[in-house]
């Protein structure tokens, strides 16, 4: 599934929270669980480095290269929160 991440031209996107993989005996993406937790740790400092500060940011589950494969033949479900955030208070230069 490809996710597209935007906020209005006068606003940024500000990454507030990402999950990828799937949590210990979950079962909505999947009828058997598994027996641990499944995830990329750094799945939160990844996008936000990719789309922070921009308007729009899109991101492909499944096959983002930027996304390890935390656990392989696992079926994995990603989740982004974001705020837009005004301009002016985006990066320091």
């Amino acid at each position: 599934a490809r996710y597209t991440l935007t906020c209005p031209s006068n606003k940024k996107i500000q990454i507030d929270q990402v999950f990828y993989g799937r949590p210990k005996n979950d079962t909505r993406c999947h009828r058997d669980p598994i027996s641990y937790d499944c995830k990329l740790e750094n799945a939160n400092q990844i996008i936000s480095n990719f789309c922070n500060f921009k308007t729009e940011c899109k991101i492909k589950a499944g096959s983002e290269p930027r996304l390890s494969d935390p656990c392989r033949n696992v079926i994995k479900q990603l989740e982004v929160s974001y705020s837009c955030i005004d301009d002016s208070l985006g990066r320091i230069i």
